[in-house]
């Protein structure tokens, strides 16, 4: 016989109802009691706890405390020692790169230049920035009057030395010199240009026999676009001055030893003079198969057929 689900299946004793009743009772004052207490008795207004906005800000400063030190003082970088930068937060070792930095480089010029120094991060330069006692751009007058007609002429003379009027007194001497004639102190007297520069230049031109156009120097460690555009108004780049590698006379080692010619075409070059003679003209270097007219194009200022 089929069981009743209402009679059968939920059954309770007498003792579970009452247990139920009481359960459901309770239930019912807490849910309703609150409300009722609350409805004769409404609360008569609340407290609520004003925090001044000085500690709220205090407290937002606390939390973007730094382990760097802003200088009182407007400040000139060039001339900051080693006890200079740790006071601001560096570390002995990197006030000592800083100096390193300016020996081999020369010194800043706008407050820009900072930002090339591996130590200097950005949260740093931030603090540093309002006390630098540096240009935020280089002086466009300086560069004006360098392309004027009047600093042309007196450039050309023989042993003339020019200034710039509106320079410091700690500032180097400037005059338009050629890159590929210059000695290293002579390079050193252009702004920008220290002790590390002047010898890559000398060692770069050497290498190729002579600079025939500005961005050769990019291929110099850390002289970039903008440290390039600072120094072309300041040097000439002449082909005629270029040392010219005689092709039909130098030998493997001479050869291979030029940036543009690779052992293959040094190989190559020797071959042909000892099989074929010597070469009759730049041209004549088309035959080889490492070199296409690109690669003559720029090969053809440093070498020679006599």
């Amino acid at each position: 016989m089929q069981k009743k689900w209402d009679s059968d299946w939920i059954y309770f004793s007498r003792r579970a109802r009452r247990g139920i009743f009481v359960l459901l009772f309770l239930f019912i004052i807490i849910a309703v009691l609150p409300r009722l207490y609350y409805t004769f008795n409404p609360p008569k207004g609340f407290q609520v706890e004003m925090i001044p906005m000085e500690e709220e800000v205090d407290k937002v400063n606390d939390e973007k405390k730094t382990k760097y030190n802003q200088p009182e003082e407007n400040f000139d970088p060039n001339f900051y020692d080693i006890e200079d930068w740790m006071k601001v937060g560096l570390s002995e070792r990197q006030a000592q790169s800083i100096l390193n930095y300016l020996d081999k480089v020369g010194s800043f010029k706008v407050k820009s230049d900072l930002k090339r120094l591996y130590v200097v991060d950005d949260e740093l330069y931030e603090l540093l920035k309002p006390k630098l006692d540096l240009p935020d751009t280089s002086p466009k007058k300086s560069i004006d009057h360098f392309e004027s007609e009047e600093y042309k002429q007196v450039g050309e003379r023989d042993n003339v030395e020019s200034t710039y009027e509106d320079v410091e007194a700690h500032d180097k001497v400037y005059r338009k010199i050629s890159v590929n004639k210059a000695s290293m102190e002579e390079l050193q007297t252009i702004r920008g240009i220290g002790e590390f520069y002047a010898k890559e230049i000398v060692k770069l031109r050497e290498r190729f026999g002579g600079l025939i156009y500005p961005e050769q120097l990019l291929s110099i460690y850390n002289l970039d676009e903008e440290k390039l555009a600072e120094l072309k108004p300041y040097l000439t780049f002449d082909k005629s001055e270029v040392i010219k590698l005689n092709i039909n006379s130098a030998d493997f080692k001479e050869l291979s030893k030029h940036p543009l010619i690779s052992s293959d075409i040094a190989h190559w070059i020797v071959y042909y003079r000892e099989n074929y003679g010597s070469f009759k003209g730049i041209d004549n270097l088309l035959l080889c198969p490492y070199i296409d007219v690109e690669k003559l194009k720029k090969i053809e200022p440093y070498v020679s057929v006599k």
